[in-house]
């Protein structure tokens, strides 16, 4: 499966999309998808949390939806290659940015039963000697089994509502407002993932 997943992205590699908010590349198959699925519902899945580090709350009017955090082991080594293969390339050819590596995989569930949502928020973090530079949302859940969930960026007047499209990955500085719109129906499954590197001078 890696070989063939590997052949896929290199293939998708070249269909990278920009624009002035946000980029985005084909990173997992379908089948993909569905297998990073199933790995992600063995994970404990709490409920998420805002604030910082030490200071770190539940708030269900602010954000609603459960959190898991991938390792790295036999089965998710593939997963942190193919997310660090997409960010190199993604940041080489659009941000380049000085980053140093990736802070997580989280994965996340958004459902209806809750109306799972994220109000708007940021993801840089300013107190630490690295920032969130580069942010990361693969979509992993078919379109076609959820409404709401929207992935939306507010860098203007007008919100920009991203693609839903399974497997793809969407790239943007981690220091733009943007929120995930309440699930109406179904769930939402998604990765999110942070890149760090040093303060900007």
């Amino acid at each position: 499966m890696k070989n063939d997943g590997f052949k896929a992205y290199t293939w998708c590699l070249n269909e990278t999309i920009t624009n002035e908010a946000w980029a985005w590349s084909q990173m997992f198959s379908e089948n993909e998808c569905k297998l990073i699925i199933e790995l992600g519902k063995k994970l404990p899945l709490e409920d998420s949390r805002i604030g910082l580090n030490d200071t770190q709350i539940v708030d269900h009017s602010v954000r609603n939806s459960k959190v898991g955090f991938f390792h790295i082991n036999d089965e998710t080594t593939w997963i942190f290659q193919r997310v660090t293969q997409a960010v190199n390339k993604t940041n080489n050819d659009y941000f380049q940015y000085d980053l140093q590596d990736i802070e997580t995989i989280q994965f996340s569930e958004y459902s209806d039963q809750c109306k799972g949502f994220y109000d708007k928020h940021i993801d840089m973090m300013t107190k630490s000697f690295r920032l969130r530079k580069l942010s990361l949302t693969v979509q992993l859940s078919d379109p076609e089994t959820y409404e709401g969930g929207d992935l939306v960026i507010h860098q203007s007047a007008h919100p920009m509502y991203t693609t839903k499209a399974q497997g793809l990955g969407i790239f943007f500085p981690s220091w733009s407002l943007h929120e995930v719109t309440p699930v109406t129906k179904g769930i939402r499954y998604s990765l999110v993932s942070w890149i760090v590197g040093p303060k900007f001078k």
